[in-house]
C-alpha cells in the first residue's frame, strides 16, 4: 500500500497556510488491510478510515460515476487497480488535485502548482459539472484565496446553473460554503463569481439592476457594503445576516416579505435576529424619521420588536441597518438608548396594584418617557 497526502492540506502547504486537517489517499490497499493496521472505518458509501492516533482521514483510491441529480448522487468505484492519477482526476480544481508522497515529492498531473502560482481556479476535467456544490466551492475559494476563475471553468459554472441542479443542494451545504466565504477579506469575490454565472438569480431571484424596496431609501452596492468600516465592525453572525438582507433588498420584489424569512434560514440559524431585522426593515420609515414619529406609533413599534427581551438582538440589527442602507440619518444610537430606558421602567407599589393597573401605569410611563425623549432630541 502507498499513502499520499492530498487535497487542501497539500494546497495550503504550498501557499504556506496553516492547515489543521490532513487527508490521505491509499492506493493498492483494501478494507481488510486498513482495518488490520488499526484504522477505524467510518465511510458507508465508500471506504474512509480514521487514524485513531491523529484523527486524520484516509480513503482508498476511487473513481466516481454520476447516477442522479444533486451532489450526493454518485456511485463510487474502488479497487486495488485504481491509480492515484485516477483518484486525483475526480477532484474539482487543479489546486486540490495535487498529492505528496512520504518523501515530500509532489505528484501534480494537472498542473495545480502552476495554477497556485498564477492564482487561478481551474477545473480538472469536464466531469466538474456533475457536482453542483462545486460552484459554491469555486466562489468560496475565490474569496478565501483571492484567486480568479479560469474562463473555461466559468463556462462550466454557467452550465451548472443552466442544469438547475443547484436547486437539489441541501441548505446546510450552501450555508457551509457561504459562512466560510463571508468571513474572508475578499468576500466580494464570492458574490461576484455567483453573479457572473447567474447563480444568485436562480437561487434567490436577484436581478442585475439595483432596486430598492422601500421608497427612497438607497441601498449600497456590494462593494460599498463589504468595504465599509461599519461592515468590518460587525460580528461574524451580523455579517452573514447583513449580506443576506442585502441580497433580498436587491430583489424585484412583490413576495419579499412573504418569503424572506424562509430564504434567510438557508444561510443562518439566528432566527430571532432574522425576525427582528425583518420587522426593522418593514418599519424603515420609522427609523428614518424617528424623531418626528408620534409616541403612540413608537410604542407600537417597540411592542412589535419586543425590545424588553431582545435588546442584544436589537443592537445587532441596528448595526446591520447602518451598513445595509447607505444613509446617516438613522438615529440608531438614540433608538437603542430609548429602548434601554423603556425596558428599565418600573412601577412603585406593584404589590398593591391589580395586573390591569400595572399595565396601564407602565404604558403611561412609557408614553411620558418617549414624549420627553422626542422633545429633548428635536
Amino acid at each position: 500500500m502507498e499513502f499520499y497526502l492530498v487535497g487542501g492540506a497539500v494546497r495550503d502547504k504550498i501557499l504556506k497556510i496553516n492547515s489543521k486537517d490532513k487527508d490521505f489517499v491509499v492506493t493498492n490497499g483494501s478494507i481488510e488491510e486498513m482495518v488490520k493496521l488499526g484504522y477505524k472505518q467510518v465511510g458507508k458509501s465508500f471506504p474512509v478510515f480514521i487514524d485513531p492516533n491523529t484523527g486524520f482521514e484516509y480513503a482508498l483510491a476511487r473513481k466516481e460515476k454520476k447516477i442522479n441529480k444533486g451532489h450526493k448522487s454518485f456511485e463510487f468505484i474502488f479497487s486495488k487497480d485504481t491509480t492515484l492519477i485516477e483518484d486525483l482526476r475526480r477532484r474539482d480544481l487543479t489546486i486540490n488535485a495535487i498529492a505528496q508522497d512520504k518523501s515530500g515529492r509532489h505528484i501534480d498531473p494537472f498542473n495545480g502548482i502552476l495554477d497556485i502560482k498564477n492564482k487561478v481556479l481551474r477545473h480538472v476535467s469536464n466531469a466538474f459539472i456533475e457536482d453542483p456544490l462545486r460552484l459554491f466551492r469555486v466562489a468560496r475559494f475565490s474569496a478565501t484565496l483571492n484567486f480568479t476563475v479560469h474562463p473555461k471553468t466559468e463556462l462550466l459554472l454557467k452550465d451548472i446553473v443552466k442544469s438547475k441542479e443547484l436547486l437539489f443542494l441541501s441548505k446546510y451545504r450552501i450555508s457551509s460554503e457561504f459562512i466560510k466565504a463571508v468571513n474572508s477579506k475578499n468576500v466580494t469575490n464570492f458574490f461576484n463569481v455567483l453573479t457572473n454565472c447567474h447563480a444568485l438569480h436562480q437561487l434567490v431571484g436577484i436581478h442585475r439592476k439595483t432596486n430598492t424596496i422601500i421608497n427612497d431609501n438607497k441601498v449600497g452596492t456590494m462593494n460599498m457594503i463589504t468595504n465599509s468600516y461599519k461592515y468590518n465592525l460587525l460580528t461574524a453572525d451580523e455579517k452573514i445576516i447583513c449580506l443576506m438582507f442585502f441580497l433580498k433588498l436587491r430583489t424585484d420584489n412583490k413576495s419579499f416579505y412573504n418569503n424572506a424569512h424562509q430564504k434567510l434560514i438557508i444561510f443562518t440559524n439566528k432566527k430571532d435576529n432574522e425576525v427582528l431585522l425583518l420587522n426593522l426593515i418593514e418599519n424603515i420609515q420609522i427609523l428614518t424619521n424617528f424623531l418626528k414619529t408620534k409616541p403612540e406609533k413608537i410604542i407600537r413599534f417597540f411592542k412589535k420588536l419586543n425590545v424588553s427581551r431582545n435588546l442584544v438582538q436589537l443592537k445587532s440589527c441596528l448595526n446591520i441597518i447602518n451598513v445595509i442602507f447607505q444613509k446617516n440619518n438613522y438615529k440608531t444610537d438614540l433608538i437603542y438608548n430609548l429602548a434601554i430606558s423603556v425596558k428599565n421602567i418600573k412601577v412603585d407599589n406593584m404589590s398593591l396594584l391589580s395586573p390591569s393597573e400595572i399595565k396601564n401605569r407602565i404604558k403611561s410611563k412609557i408614553f411620558q418617557l418617549i414624549r420627553q425623549f422626542l422633545n429633548e432630541n428635536k
